[in-house]
């Protein structure tokens, strides 16, 4: 061989040595956003699971959760062309259709996967599975992330909350939303005053009618507010405040919320009246103290709800509370007293507080002093 030959081999070698570099590189760029130890936990403390492949789809990189969903050792899949792993039994192939519709559009495909597998108990439990698959000058990447728990978060409170509100549960990794605890926080009972009498002998449509343009003024403020819409009964609603995400200021903001509501039902009665339909008023009651909080009911009718004689006592608050007015209970007048001074640029009404009589409230071995919110 002479010394030219000799020098084509040597390039060749080089370049050999380049392209092994190139994919070495390629196969770790993910590496300190996916590592399995000492990396930053994803939302809800999950991790991603990833495989690099090369330009033949031939595994070269992967961790120990993606080894784990997989079933297989390191050894098993590191070498392995992507046909020869792609057989998740809830859905083989899925990672080789994915990286097919990358290749063809140059965008990242991806997919979400829902099935369900026992437990190490043999509790059958729901798995959902974020699939992406990225194709790129040849090489793949596939990272797949576990978001059952964040589908369980928007599964159950969806309905009670508002977006931005299940934005911050989502990044509030550390806390268990399913599991009930006590608190002390505020609930609210907003309910029309004698709505069906004056509204019986209209045509069904029409009180309908009246019924939507009312919850949807109440529970959207309540929403705007941050607060949670607990139930909604016929005209009544029930709110809560302080759950699920916690607010020092729960009682003002329970107050504020409810004179807001009031004012605008104000509104939409003149409106009733214009249009020649009864025009009845709005009682708001509201009360302070520890409630135990969670999602309590049978599997497939769970409702995020609160229990305790504080509860009952709200209910049992707005027997009284007149057409106009926000009545609250003693428990609530010491909370925002200590509230007013340290939030007091929260305060959206000027808050006025007058005595409104003593009432008899089960649970309770004293007469208990209510107020009103003049506003």
């Amino acid at each position: 061989m002479n010394e030219e030959q000799l020098e084509i081999e040597r390039l060749k070698t080089r370049v050999r040595e380049l392209e092994a570099e190139v994919n070495t590189l390629r196969t770790t760029t993910f590496k300190d956003e996916t590592q399995d130890s000492g990396g930053a936990p994803s939302i809800l403390g999950l991790k991603s699971m990833f495989i690099h492949l090369d330009d033949k789809n031939v595994v070269r990189n992967t961790n120990k959760s993606m080894l784990a969903l997989l079933k297989m050792k390191k050894e098993e899949a590191v070498g392995k062309t992507l046909a020869e792993i792609d057989k998740f039994h809830f859905a083989p192939g899925i990672l080789s259709m994915l990286l097919g519709e990358s290749k063809k559009s140059g965008k990242t495909a991806m997919k979400t996967v829902e099935y369900e597998e026992a437990d190490e108990n043999g509790k059958e439990e729901k798995k959902v599975l974020e699939i992406k698959a990225t194709v790129q000058d040849g090489y793949s990447q596939v990272l797949i992330d576990d978001i059952a728990d964040e589908v369980l978060i928007k599964d159950l409170f969806s309905r009670f909350v508002a977006p931005e509100v299940i934005d911050t549960m989502m990044s509030m990794k550390e806390e268990d939303w399913r599991r009930p605890n006590r608190r002390e926080m505020t609930v609210m009972f907003a309910d029309i005053r004698k709505f069906v009498e004056t509204t019986e002998n209209m045509d069904p449509i029409d009180v309908k009618t009246m019924i939507d343009e009312y919850l949807e003024l109440g529970l959207n403020i309540i929403w705007k507010a941050g607060g949670t819409v607990d139930k909604v009964i016929g005209d009544a609603i029930m709110a809560l405040f302080g759950a699920p995400v916690w607010r020092e200021d729960h009682a003002l903001l329970a107050i504020n919320t409810s004179v807001s509501i009031q004012k605008a039902f104000e509104q939409l009665r003149r409106k009733w009246e214009l249009q020649g339909k009864p025009s009845p008023t709005l009682g708001i009651s509201i009360n302070t103290g520890e409630m135990m909080v969670g999602n309590i009911g049978a599997k497939r009718f769970l409702n995020y709800t609160v229990l305790g004689r504080e509860v009952n006592l709200a209910s049992r608050i707005n027997e009284i509370a007149e057409g106009g007015m926000v009545v609250i209970g003693q428990n609530t007048l010491k909370r925002i007293e200590l509230e007013q001074q340290k939030f007091a640029n929260t305060i959206t009404h000027p808050i006025r507080i007058r005595s409104h009589g003593k009432i008899k409230a089960k649970g309770f071995d004293d007469l208990i002093q209510t107020y009103y919110i003049k506003y």
